[in-house]
This record gives C-alpha cells, sequence and structure tokens, in this order.
C-alpha cells in the first residue's frame, strides 16, 4: 500500500500564537487530495493569548472539521485542542475521517499542560484540574491497524501498556517536545511511526526494521506560510 503522508511544521509551544492556523489546516486538505494523511503538532489549536476553547466552541471546532473531510477517505489527525469540561482541562487529538469522527483521544499524563492550566488561573481567576483521558489510543482506518499517542504519553507507554508489539499497523505521535522511543514501539515488523512535533523538531517518519527505527526520507516540503511548513512522505507500508 503507498501512502503520501502531510505533516504540518510549526512551533506550538505556549508561546506562539495560533491565529489562522484553521484556514491553514483547510487550504491544505482542499489543496491536496493526493494525501492520505495529514498531521499536525500538539498544542496546533490554541485559542488568542493562549485561552482555552469551552466545551461549545470545541464542539464547534469539531464540527467544521468533520464537515472538511466529507467524501473523503483521508486521515486527519489535526493536532490537538486544549478545552474546558466542565472542572477539567482537557487536551484532546481528533481522528477525523469521510466527515466523522473515528477517535476523540484525551492525553493521559501531563506534561507542560500545567502552564495552560495555571495561565488560565491567572486570567480567569478559575481552578481547572487535567482531565485524564480514559480511551485507548487504537483504531482501523483502510484495514490498518493504528495508535495515536499525545506527546508524553509516549514516555509513559500508553499504546504498549494497551496492546502487544507488533500490534499495529502505524504508530502516531503528535507532540511538543517529544520523539520516538525505540522501547516504546509497538508497530510491526515494516509498519510506521508517524511523528509530528511543535518544535517543528521531529515532523518525521520512521520504519521498524529488525526492531530498529530507519528514518524515511521526505519526498519535499512546501512552505505554506512565514511559520507554517508542509512536510511530505511518500512510503510503501
Amino acid at each position: 500500500m503507498n501512502l503520501n503522508i502531510g505533516m504540518l511544521k510549526c512551533f506550538t509551544d505556549l508561546n506562539t500564537e495560533g491565529r489562522g492556523r484553521f484556514e491553514t489546516l483547510v487550504d491544505v486538505v482542499d489543496s491536496n487530495s493526493d494525501l492520505d494523511i495529514i498531521l499536525a503538532p500538539e498544542w496546533y489549536f490554541l485559542h488568542d493569548k493562549n485561552l482555552l476553547y469551552s466545551r461549545l466552541e470545541f464542539e464547534k471546532l469539531k464540527m467544521r472539521i468533520q464537515e472538511k473531510t466529507k467524501g473523503r477517505d483521508q486521515l486527519l489527525v489535526p493536532g490537538t485542542v486544549s478545552w474546558i469540561d466542565g472542572r477539567n482541562y482537557r487536551n484532546t487529538a481528533l481522528v477525523v475521517s469521510n466527515g466523522e469522527t473515528v477517535l476523540e483521544y484525551s492525553k493521559k499524563r501531563e506534561a507542560g499542560d500545567d502552564d495552560l492550566i495555571n495561565r488560565y488561573f491567572h486570567l480567569r481567576k478559575r481552578r481547572l484540574y487535567f482531565g485524564v483521558g480514559q480511551k485507548k489510543g487504537i483504531f482501523n482506518w483502510r484495514g490498518l491497524r493504528v495508535g495515536l499517542e499525545i506527546c508524553y504519553d509516549h514516555s509513559c507507554k500508553a499504546l504498549k501498556n494497551d496492546v502487544s508489539v507488533g500490534d499495529l499497523d502505524l504508530q502516531i505521535l503528535v507532540s511538543c517536545g517529544q520523539t520516538f522511543k525505540k522501547d516504546n514501539m509497538v508497530i510491526k515488523e515494516g509498519g510506521l511511526g508517524l511523528s509530528c512535533d511543535g518544535y517543528g523538531v521531529f515532523c518525521k517518519t520512521y520504519r521498524n526494521v529488525g526492531r530498529k527505527l530507519v528514518e524515511e526520507k521526505k519526498s519535499g516540503m512546501e512552505n505554506l506560510d512565514p511559520q507554517i511548513s508542509l512536510v511530505r512522505f511518500d512510503v510503501e507500508l
């Protein structure tokens, strides 16, 4: 199976403004029908001044993303959204294909998220608590078994605790300062690890070859605006 993969390479650390990112995502989806998988990094969706999305805003954003993928068999993981769920803060990745949310996966282990929680408290004088994700980051797409982790979840072996080594065809990591650790990989021999990182360093694709991670060469890179690039990989699975 041939897979064309596109990763949005941009800084999403908590000191970076997040304006215009939905429009950039839409442009990539509309202009790149050849891409099978589109990824963005952790914290891709942050409100202006790093405020958090309300539940209503989060649901509206999810519907807008779903609408853009109708009739498309692409796999879209547009980074993560930081939002308020009652008294909890959640850091959630949406997995969307053909107009439907295949998986809504929330981060399980806190790392850097406390900065957003504290900023929100100082701005709004309302205390939030880290909402621990309960779902397994596992789903099926085009007959492939796929796993998803958010940043520090990978260091804590979130997928390795849920499935056996060799159980997955694809292992996806969306992060901001985290890369794959060989001992925490659960892809089969010849399987692929896709890493899209918000420090812009680890937008890479790896193949499991004899229990070693071998980096795949990118097939191209396009500057979308001064802050965001689209990195492409053309690989066989």
